[in-house]
C-alpha cells in the first residue's frame, strides 16, 4: 500500500515537475525570440 502511495505520489510530482519545465522553456524560449525580434 505503501510503495503504490510513493509510487503515485511520484508519478504526479514527475508530471508537474515537467509540466512546469516545459512552462519555463517555453518562457525562456518566447523571452529570447522577443529580444531577437526587438533586436532587429
Amino acid at each position: 500500500m505503501l510503495l503504490v502511495f510513493s509510487q503515485s505520489s511520484w508519478t504526479t510530482m514527475n508530471s508537474v515537475l515537467l509540466n512546469y519545465w516545459t512552462t519555463v522553456n517555453y518562457s525562456i524560449s518566447f523571452i529570447t525570440d522577443c529580444k531577437c525580434h526587438a533586436m532587429r
